[in-house]
C-alpha cells in the first residue's frame, strides 16, 4: 500500500506537467501563427501601396554609390590581397623549409640520444 500513493501522485503530477507543457506549445504555436500572419499582411499591404514602390531618393543614391563606387573598390582591394598571399605562398620553398626542420628538430635529437648511450 505504502507504494500505490507514491506512484498514483507521481503519474498525476507527470500528468499535469505533460498537459501543461502541451496547453503552451500549443499557445505558443497560435502566437507564431498569428504574428506570420500579421506580418504577411503588412508586406502585402507595404508592396500594393504606391508610395513604396518608388522609394526615396537618397536610397537610390545609396544603392548607385554602394553598386557603382564601394562594392568594385572592396572588390578589388579583396583581390591585390589575395594575389598577394598567393604569390607569398608561391615564394616559399617547402622542401627546403621542411629539410631544415627535420635536420635541427629530428636529427640534432637522434644524435644526442644515440650519444648519451
Amino acid at each position: 500500500m505504502p507504494r500505490v500513493v507514491p506512484l498514483l501522485s507521481g503519474l498525476a503530477l507527470a500528468s499535469a506537467v505533460i498537459y501543461k507543457v502541451k496547453s503552451d506549445l500549443a499557445k505558443d504555436q497560435s502566437v507564431i501563427s498569428s504574428g506570420i500572419n500579421e506580418a504577411k499582411s503588412a508586406l502585402d499591404r507595404a508592396v500594393t501601396k504606391e508610395e513604396y514602390k518608388r522609394g526615396p531618393s537618397y536610397l537610390n543614391q545609396s544603392q548607385t554609390y554602394v553598386s557603382k563606387r564601394l562594392v568594385p573598390s572592396v572588390k578589388d582591394s579583396w583581390n591585390d590581397q589575395i594575389m598577394n598571399a598567393s604569390k607569398s605562398l608561391v615564394k616559399v620553398d617547402i622542401g627546403s623549409k621542411i629539410q631544415q626542420g627535420w635536420n635541427k628538430y629530428v636529427v640534432e635529437n637522434v644524435k644526442e640520444v644515440l650519444s648519451k648511450k
